[in-house]
């Protein structure tokens, strides 16, 4: 009860949050935060780390990415707190490794490895390699199957490589950048500390931020620098995992709690969403709650046709699936609205594509991408994938190409449309993995385009989709 009252005295903590201050500061073992979203929980972080009351104890804590280590380290005395991105942990415990004391930092050195074993690869197949070989490295994947499956999921077509002839380099390019030990990239910072067993230096507390989010590679390096007799707090929201693509387990936080034997805690309320908004989450989020002081805000519905008169600047339009953002931004760039599609890698595979044709018309790509289509389709329904990127990608390409006089053209639709800029002075077009963990006063759901019913992962989009919103949420209707 006592840290209730300096709850009270400081400000007015719900009791969700005062649970997880008295646990940092009497309890025991492991915890693992079920943190809903708009709950607030760096802020919960944050003050859990200043309530530890070994203030000799040694604090770890983790980041998902540079812009929440920016954060913390703006909100946290660093002179006690150890504050990491998972690249720069893994970076550390390199370091500390009489082995790789003198290691150099070499951005380049996958691609430098793939130039000097493939010197006359296309500047595609180079970027399109370099990106699997990282992706195999931050997810222990270091077999022909798992690459294959890898790349289907990845959606990743090599222009010139055949698709074995692409694993095969991937394998190669692995294995020269594991011999190479005295230089290491960016997605090695992770890889290294597994592949050569390393241990770094061992902490008291270790906090872990989106846990959902995390490959196989980071949970690893999270969990191993924490001592024996250590505490592990691990704040994630199970509905937000939606990186089953990217080799996370849509079941990470779970599995993470099980291996720990940790308890559970719950930041359930949502200070970002109004009424009538969480009222709809709560069908995917039972637990999820409004603020006290939440407003009741709007749930709209309005016909596709009548979007462009509702969307203001600043505003979100939101899809599962990447085509009918292009039909629509399209439109309203013809109409000078600026307007910008999020997602830079999805401009560049879908240029990748029109030079992995060869052809120099419009009507003799579309002719080619049909086959194309037919042939991915009948492949992966082979191996018993979901070819559901592919028609996306198709559809994407065939809408790029309406009204396109030559192929000249479509690439500039591309370079415009994924020209990305300021967002509170254009409409922002996004699919859901690209909009993760932002908010916008307006948000337009393009309801069709999802699929809650078909499995989890597919729920927990539209989940994140409606959670994104601080006032009016509208539903998008064909």
């Amino acid at each position: 009860m006592g840290t209730l009252l300096v709850c009270d005295q400081e400000r007015k903590w719900s009791d969700y949050q005062c649970s997880i201050f008295q646990d940092v500061i009497d309890g025991a073992g492991h915890t693992i935060v079920l943190a809903r979203a708009g709950s607030g929980k760096t802020t919960v972080l944050v003050e859990a780390i200043r309530r530890i009351p070994n203030k000799r104890a040694k604090v770890l804590a983790v980041a998902f990415n540079k812009k929440i280590q920016i954060e913390l380290e703006e909100r946290i005395d660093k002179s006690y707190i150890t504050c990491r991105t998972l690249h720069s942990l893994g970076l550390s415990i390199v370091r500390e490794s009489e082995k790789f004391k003198s290691i150099k930092i070499v951005p380049d050195k996958t691609r430098q490895i793939i130039y000097s074993l493939y010197n006359d690869i296309s500047i595609e197949d180079a970027f399109l390699l370099e990106k699997t070989v990282n992706y195999c490295k931050s997810s222990i994947i270091d077999t022909p199957s798992k690459i294959d499956q890898l790349i289907d999921d990845r959606d990743i077509y090599p222009v010139e490589f055949s698709v074995d002839e692409f694993i095969s380099a991937t394998l190669k390019v692995l294995r020269k950048c594991k011999e190479r030990k005295d230089i290491l990239d960016y997605g090695e910072m992770v890889w290294f500390p597994i592949v050569f067993n390393l241990q770094g230096t061992q902490y008291d507390y270790v906090f872990v931020d989106e846990l959902q989010d995390l490959t196989t590679a980071q949970i690893q390096l999270a969990i191993s620098s924490c001592k024996k007799d250590g505490r592990i707090f691990a704040f994630g929201d199970d509905l937000q995992a939606i990186y089953g693509w990217n080799n996370v387990d849509i079941n990470t936080v779970f599995k993470v709690r099980d291996r720990l034997n940790a308890k559970t805690l719950s930041l359930p309320i949502s200070y970002r969403c109004p009424n009538k908004v969480i009222e709809l989450a709560k069908e995917f989020a039972k637990d999820i709650k409004a603020a006290p002081d939440a407003k009741d805000g709007r749930i709209l519905n309005i016909k596709e046709d009548g979007l462009m008169e509702q969307v203001k600047v600043g505003d979100f339009v939101l899809s599962r699936s990447n085509a009918p953002l292009i039909k629509h931004c399209m439109l309203f760039l013809r109409n000078n609205i600026k307007s910008n599609i999020q997602g830079k890698d999805l401009g560049d595979m879908l240029r990748f594509m029109i030079k992995k044709s060869k052809k120099k018309t419009v009507k003799s790509f579309l002719d080619w991408l049909k086959d194309w289509r037919n042939s991915e389709v009948k492949r992966l329904q082979a191996k018993k994938r979901s070819p559901t990127v592919v028609y996306d990608k198709y559809d994407c390409l065939v809408s790029l190409c309406e009204d396109a006089k030559s192929l000249v053209d479509v690439e500039e639709r591309i370079k415009e449309l994924f020209n990305e800029g300021d967002d509170a002075e254009r409409v922002i077009f996004s699919n859901i993995h690209q909009c993760k963990g932002l908010q916008r006063k307006n948000v337009f759901l393009l309801r069709n385009t999802f699929r809650p019913d078909k499995d989890q992962e597919e729920a927990n989009l539209l989940y994140i989709g409606i959670t994104r919103t601080m006032d009016t949420l509208y539903f998008v209707e064909k």
